[in-house]
């Protein structure tokens, strides 16, 4: 038991290695901070190696203790991931409205073909109005998978 009165902030630093090598097994942001909060107990031994066992644990239990909550929590990232914006990820065509679109199989009945992105999408004229190949479309709504375009001027 002499091992854990004196404790060096090699054996912090070690703890986080190990803690950091967990957080790669299990990518979850759990072993993290804890990695993080005993390197900084590390760091602060290293200066101060006069501190005890129980202010070590106490310094390190606070710093876990706090990031994991702050993580837990995070007011903040809902605005900063998304920017305030609706998230469409694996929504695509939520992201089509005001875009332009070129007609790819002519209109036929107010419904045909358009291609953006790369991509085809099935096609309707808002007033139902056949549009010839190649004519440029600006995408007004979207109705599931199908785009409802209408004809620039």
């Amino acid at each position: 038991m002499d091992f854990l009165t004196n404790l060096s902030p090699w054996h912090w630093w070690a703890l986080a290695v190990l803690l950091l090598a967990l957080e790669l097994i299990a990518p979850s942001s759990l072993f993290l901070w804890p990695a993080v909060a005993a390197g900084i107990v590390g760091i602060v031994l290293w200066f101060q190696p006069h501190i005890g066992l129980l202010a070590q644990i106490l310094v390190f239990a606070i710093l876990a203790a706090a990031a994991l909550i702050a993580l837990r929590i995070k007011p903040w990232r809902k605005a900063e991931d998304s920017g305030g914006k609706p998230v469409l990820l694996n929504r695509r065509t939520a992201q089509y409205p005001g875009r332009r679109a070129t007609v790819v199989d002519g209109f036929r009945n107010g419904r045909g073909e358009v291609e953006i992105d790369d991509t085809r999408w099935q096609a309707e004229a808002l007033d139902g109005s056949d549009i010839e190949a190649g004519v440029s479309v600006k995408i007004q709504e979207v109705d599931g998978n199908l785009l409802k375009v209408a004809r620039l001027s």
